[in-house]
């Protein structure tokens, strides 16, 4: 997650907070408890933000190959778990010369995790994208005699 996600969700409680201070909702002496409380309630809104994202994920997934299979489209299942890539696109992501070896492939996906990570600031999508171009050059790799 962002962290201008995180922080929308902080100035929402306290936004929330103020709200229930001018409705009288709360006395004044308990804005002290509510603001010590403030982060352990943005730390469960973030969690249930998270696996809310994980659910739409998962759901959007599980759908998209349910209509592929009553259409009876296998191949169009294994096309999307790749994103498309060919294995000249996976090398061209992964910095790789035409020939790598595994350490290499190794190296160079952990290399571009630690940029694209979505735990250090990075796009899911992107994380997919290296996941799929390290398993087609692997997949190519085992493939060749």
């Amino acid at each position: 997650m962002k962290r201008s996600t995180k922080w929308f969700i902080i100035a929402l409680i306290v936004v929330v907070i103020i709200m229930l201070l001018r409705a009288r909702a709360i006395a004044p002496a308990g804005i002290v408890s509510a603001l010590l409380a403030l982060p352990l309630i943005a730390e469960r809104l973030i969690r249930w933000y998270l696996r809310y994202q994980l659910f739409r994920q998962f759901h959007r997934q599980f759908r998209q190959s349910w209509q592929q299979a009553k259409r009876g489209d296998a191949s169009g299942a294994k096309a999307q778990s790749h994103h498309g890539l060919s294995y000249k696109e996976a090398l061209t992501l992964l910095n790789l010369p035409p020939n790598p070896t595994k350490e290499q492939v190794k190296k160079a996906y952990i290399a571009q995790m630690k940029i694209h990570h979505p735990d250090v600031g990075g796009s899911t999508e992107m994380a997919e994208k290296i996941n799929n171009a390290k398993d087609i050059i692997l997949q190519n790799m085992q493939q060749k005699p």
